[in-house]
């Protein structure tokens, strides 16, 4: 049995997930005896603070060090800052559709798939991936 993972790692942080095992989390999508063939995770990372602040900058190095540890790719987003009308920054590092698209590129030959999110948005994902059985 073959496996991708594919995990939205900022969605998660903002939503529960800031201790998050990803060792486990690959255990269990490898349950059975599956190979694990994709393992990517989707990480946000802010340029301008990570030159600036030197203890963000290691913290993150060290975090996306321990995932290529337990096997994941990273692929990292850089965060894009915007001004809302009410002059509010706001920062975004979206992989939502960098996510998606490779889950439906990626995924030939899996028996299972395994999308790790908060994020409802991927609902429809998970019913592409299900039609293409």
């Amino acid at each position: 049995m073959k496996v991708c993972v594919f995990v939205d790692v900022q969605n998660l942080y903002h939503n529960g997930g800031r201790r998050l095992r990803y060792d486990v989390l690959r255990e269990l999508a490898c349950r059975g005896g599956a190979e694990p063939v994709r393992l990517n995770a989707y990480a946000g990372l802010d340029a301008e603070r990570a030159e600036r602040d030197a203890s963000y900058r290691s913290g993150t190095r060290a975090f996306h060090h321990a995932l290529r540890e337990f096997g994941y790719k990273v692929i990292i987003k850089e965060v894009a800052w915007y001004t809302d009308d009410r002059g509010r920054k706001t920062g975004k590092a979206n992989a939502d559709v960098d996510l998606a698209v490779d889950a439906l590129e990626q995924t030939a030959g899996c028996d299972r798939v395994l999308v790790a999110s908060g994020d409802g948005d991927f609902c429809r994902l998970v019913e592409a991936l299900q039609r293409r059985g």
